[in-house]
């Protein structure tokens, strides 16, 4: 999972380098299509040993990003571009991510979650989701804050002005608030799979609101 990154939804810079080792003796370059290697912007990553344990068994297992964190990533890197389009993106990417995040804690609600018709995503978010189980250390998913409810309805309310209406004039801060807000609530997410480290990346304010911590 690629947090904290505000670019592209490739997490690979595309203008350097990137080299991976697992033993930090080793180290494989990753390519880019297209380009050559540049051994003097070459990048070395050093991965805690936590996180190194994590990425040894997706690579063994051959999992990816979860594609509400490549969704709201593509939405980052086109929110000054075209704002309305990164708009969509990034209630998309809230949408998947939360359906998502059912299926693996409820895997027999995994059909109903993705085939049927459900409620808006920021009522299932607020009303649903703190009854089922989390993975999380206090075990507890709590009621997101008012703010950040607030935040993703109005996020929710131009997303659908644009598909529905056409209209779509949003300010870039207000963008900018709406993306923030997409990207602790999926971190808060990843949180409660399980990922404890996930928790470092939700911004101060909205962890303190809603997590205590």
């Amino acid at each position: 999972m690629a947090h904290g990154c505000t670019r592209g939804h490739d997490p690979v810079l595309q203008e350097r380098g990137l080299h991976v080792s697992f033993d930090r003796s080793i180290w494989w370059p990753l390519p880019l299509e297209g380009e050559a290697m540049d051994t003097t912007t070459e990048i070395h990553a050093c991965i805690e040993p936590s996180i190194h344990a994590e990425l040894t068994e997706y690579v063994a297992k051959d999992l990816s990003q979860p594609l509400a964190h490549e969704l709201l990533r593509e939405a980052f890197s086109t929110r000054t571009k075209n704002p309305r389009s990164s708009l969509i993106v990034a209630i998309t990417a809230l949408e998947v991510g939360v359906k998502d995040y059912i299926a693996r804690l409820v895997p027999n609600a995994k059909w109903l979650v993705f085939e049927a018709p459900s409620p808006p995503v920021v009522n299932i978010l607020n009303e649903y989701l703190p009854a089922l189980p989390s993975r999380a250390p206090s075990g507890t998913f709590k009621k997101p804050p008012s703010r950040l409810v607030d935040t993703l309805k109005k996020g929710v309310k131009l997303r659908n002005s644009v598909i529905h209406q056409g209209k779509g004039n949003i300010s870039l801060p207000t963008l900018r608030e709406i993306l923030d807000a997409v990207a602790d609530v999926l971190r808060a997410l990843d949180y409660h799979q399980g990922f404890p480290w996930s928790l470092e990346y939700v911004r101060a304010e909205t962890r303190k609101e809603w997590e205590g911590t």
